[in-house]
């Protein structure tokens, strides 16, 4: 898949937040700027696999055990902690290669107590820090420092918007003969937080000429 030049660099600075911060990232962007796609990229050529969740489906505390313990083989049991020990106990192995442990997408629709259970995982509540990556809108910062138990401020990597040279990189992929105009840069000023939407916008303008 295609990265522009923004995107590639973010991911870098991805990489290096999980790899060295071992706890807490959070990967902030606007709706539909491509945080799936640098998601994507981060685990598609790595031997390591993480527990991946969705904030939206995840009704409370229990259930996101429940489902941790569930992506792992582990049976559930009647006591939170004891399925915690048990998650625990399963060494994954992948941050030390910019891969986080687990991934939440859509976070911001993770509930009060959702939020509190992954900040104590990443902090090392439960006898080890987990490599935990949120991904979702820039309120997420805010939702997780007023949630947080420890106080401790997350990594932030901010997805960038695109500029005219990123259009540029992704657009001469569409067609060769692509030239960065004023009506195009005019699209750029307006669609630089939405690239798929710039993208499809420009190919109908490519098309038309």
């Amino acid at each position: 898949m295609l990265l522009v030049r923004s995107q590639q660099a973010c991911l870098e600075r991805l990489r290096s937040a999980i790899r060295w911060g071992r706890g807490l990232v959070l990967l902030i962007g606007s709706p539909e700027q491509g945080k799936s796609t640098l998601l994507k990229e981060l685990i598609v050529n790595s031997v390591y696999l993480p527990l991946q969740l969705d904030g939206q489906v995840i009704t409370d505390r229990r259930d996101a055990i429940f489902r941790l313990v569930a992506s792992v083989g582990i049976q559930p049991e009647e006591s939170d902690l004891g399925m915690l020990n048990r998650l625990q106990a399963k060494q994954f192995v992948g941050f030390e290669k910019g891969v986080p442990e687990i991934i939440i997408d859509q976070a911001n629709s993770l509930k009060p107590e959702a939020i509190r259970l992954f900040d104590e995982l990443a902090n090392g509540a439960y006898g080890r820090q987990w490599s935990i990556l949120a991904v979702g809108e820039p309120s997420l910062v805010q939702m997780v420092l007023t949630k947080s138990r420890f106080g401790l401020l997350p990594s932030v990597v901010v997805l960038p918007p695109w500029d005219e040279y990123d259009l540029y990189q992704a657009a001469f992929v569409i067609n060769a003969k692509f030239k960065i105009d004023n009506r195009a840069l005019s699209l750029l000023e307006r669609f630089s937080n939405n690239p798929g939407h710039l993208l499809r916008v420009i190919g109908e303008i490519t098309d038309a000429r």
